[in-house]
Order: structure tokens, then C-alpha cells, then sequence
């Protein structure tokens, strides 16, 4: 009997013992250390019923701050090697600024270089070059159409003097760019225009005053078209200023040649940026005026307009060149500074 009550008592106690180590109690909180906190990478959304965070008390939904996944995607087509260069930006000021220079080279003024200038000298400032010429009536063009089959003319010694009087044609060939020439985006020279007084003026595109020339040429193109008199006008832009064509062409519609460091055509003429050269009818040449020399050759005041005018109809006429208004003093020339170069004679006697 006592054996059985104690087996009895201890089985009691045994069942006990296992209920308490296996069962909280129903009233218990759990343990602080059972709380399940977030993983580090976590993020806490809002039930389904929340209506997300409260913009007026300043609530937000807790996420995650870590560099990677708070970093927005690259926008399509953005890559290291298309990432905006701050250099590459222009402005407007940068526009406005000094332009590049041609070739490489230093620039002088209005984007000229020193090869354009005898000695490095720098060119006379830039001046109101008035308004753009009058559109052409449709299917209209200026100067003559050269001919693709013409033959080419005979090669000059090379001793010959191309800026005295009775020299001949230059015989080169460079390609129109002014956009209103007949002979736009042809290669072909001064023997086109045979038949007519023709005057060729050597610019810098890049020039203030070359462009003032230009415009005061068109001038005088249109002078000549309203009276009746058949003349010729041409432009050479020097070489180095081939970024600047359409600055020239904005100025005139007659033909405008582009020099190259191949053909050097303005070294072949004996001729420098400013100068002119008027030929007769036949081709030879009838007066040379220096940008640099006594008589005045500025086409912006009267005396210079009048002194070029005159050298083309004379040179239509067939009689000595005589300037409307003589030379004046050397600081006073169409170029002030300059040295005259004097102009000599291909016929004279030695």
C-alpha cells in the first residue's frame, strides 16, 4: 500500500515538473530579448488598410537608407562615356567671345591670323558693314556660268610680274562658294569672265573691314546693273579663313573664290589680303590697287568708291586710269600705317 502511494506521488510530481518547463503561463509577457526585429535591410511597408504616410503630421513609413537601395536607377541611354561634358556646353558669352582662330594660328582681329597680314600687322578694326544684299529675284544668279569644257589657259612664267600693269590672267582654279554665283560649287577662274572689265578683290573673311568691302561692292554691282554697264565683281577669301565664308557671302552676292594652301592664288598674283586688281576686257591687267598704297581704295567713303569705280571704267574704255580724287598722305591712305607699295609698269623701260 505505501508502495503505491509512492509511485503515485512521484508520477504527480514528474507531470508537473514537465507542464512548467514546456508551457508559459497564459498572463506572461515574452522575454525582451524574443522581440523580432527587422533584418538591417529590411523594409517596413504599411499594412493594406494604410492609407501610407500622413503629410500633414510629418509621418513617414520607416525604409531602408542604404546607399544601394536608395539609389535611383541611371535614366536609359546614360552611361559613364555619355555623361555631359561641362567643356563641351557653349554659351552664350563663350558665342560672343573672341573667335577661334582659323588654322591654328594666333588671332590678330576677327578671327584673322598673321599669315594674312604682311609683318603680323594687325587688321583695321571691324565697321558696319550695312545691310545684306536684296534677295534675288527666283532662278536669278550673279556672274557668268563657267564652261566645264573650257580648255585651260597657258601656264605664266614664273618671273612674271602679276601686279603691274598688262599683266595676264591668273590662271587659277578654286571653287565658288557664294551661294547666289552661277558658278556655285564649280572650280574655275578669272578667264570666265572674258569680255568685260572685271575687278578681283583679295579678302579675309574673317575681316570687319574685308566685309565692309564686300557689301559696298554689291553696292556697286547694283549701280552698274541699274545704268547698263556690263562689269564683272569677284572675291578671294584668303586660306586660312575658310570657317568664315558665310560671314563674306552674308555681305554681296557676287562670286566668291576660296584660296587654298595648295593653290596659294593670291601668292600667285603678287597680291596680299586688301588688294585689287582691275582687268580690261581681254584679260590683261589694266590697274592694280594695294590695300596698302597712295591712292585711296576704301569703298566705305567716297573718295575710295569713286577711285575703284573709275579704275573699271576706264578699264571698259580702254583709257589711262586716272583717280577721281588723287593720292592723299601716306597715315591718311585706305589703310592708314601701311607703306605705299608703288605700282610699276610691266611695259615700262628699266
Amino acid at each position: 500500500m505505501h508502495r503505491i502511494i509512492l509511485m503515485t506521488t512521484l508520477a504527480v510530481g514528474l507531470a508537473a515538473c514537465t507542464k512548467d518547463t514546456t508551457t508559459p503561463d497564459a498572463g506572461k509577457e515574452p522575454a525582451p530579448d524574443a522581440v523580432m526585429e527587422p533584418a538591417p535591410d529590411a523594409v517596413m511597408e504599411p499594412e493594406p488598410d494604410m492609407a501610407g504616410p500622413d503629410q500633414s503630421d510629418g509621418s513617414m513609413t520607416e525604409v531602408d537608407a542604404s546607399p544601394v537601395d536608395a539609389a535611383e536607377p541611371a535614366p536609359p541611354d546614360m552611361d559613364a562615356s555619355s555623361s555631359p561634358d561641362p567643356t563641351d556646353g557653349a554659351t552664350p558669352e563663350a558665342d560672343m567671345a573672341t573667335l577661334p582662330p582659323s588654322d591654328g594660328g594666333e588671332p590678330v582681329a576677327d578671327g584673322a591670323t598673321p599669315g594674312d597680314l604682311d609683318q603680323g600687322m594687325p587688321l583695321p578694326p571691324a565697321e558696319d558693314a550695312g545691310p545684306p544684299p536684296e534677295p534675288l529675284p527666283p532662278g536669278e544668279c550673279v556672274g557668268q556660268a563657267p564652261d566645264p569644257d573650257a580648255p585651260a589657259p597657258d601656264p605664266i612664267p614664273e618671273d612674271t610680274c602679276m601686279n603691274c600693269v598688262g599683266a595676264p590672267t591668273p590662271t587659277w582654279r578654286l571653287e565658288d562658294f557664294q551661294p547666289l554665283s552661277c558658278g556655285l560649287g564649280q572650280t574655275y577662274g578669272v578667264d570666265t569672265f572674258h569680255g568685260a572689265p572685271t575687278l578681283v578683290a583679295l579678302f579675309n573673311a574673317g575681316c570687319g573691314y574685308c566685309q565692309g568691302q564686300c557689301a559696298k561692292l554689291e553696292e556697286m554691282r547694283i549701280e552698274f546693273r541699274l545704268t547698263g554697264f556690263d562689269a564683272n565683281l569677284l572675291a578671294v577669301n584668303s586660306a586660312s579663313n575658310l570657317m568664315y565664308q558665310d560671314r563674306l557671302a552674308a555681305m554681296c552676292s557676287i562670286p566668291l573664290f576660296q584660296d587654298t594652301e595648295e593653290d596659294l592664288a593670291m601668292e600667285s598674283m603678287d597680291g596680299s589680303v586688301f588688294d585689287m586688281y582691275i582687268y580690261r576686257p581681254d584679260g590683261t591687267l589694266h590697274v592694280y590697287l594695294s590695300g596698302r598704297g597712295e591712292i585711296d581704295t576704301s569703298l566705305r567713303v567716297e573718295a575710295g568708291y569713286e577711285n575703284v569705280k573709275a579704275a573699271i571704267v576706264s578699264a571698259a574704255e580702254g583709257t589711262p586710269y586716272e583717280p577721281p580724287f588723287p593720292p592723299v598722305p601716306e597715315d591718311d591712305a585706305g589703310l592708314p600705317g601701311f607703306p605705299p607699295i608703288p605700282v610699276v609698269d610691266a611695259g615700262a623701260d628699266e
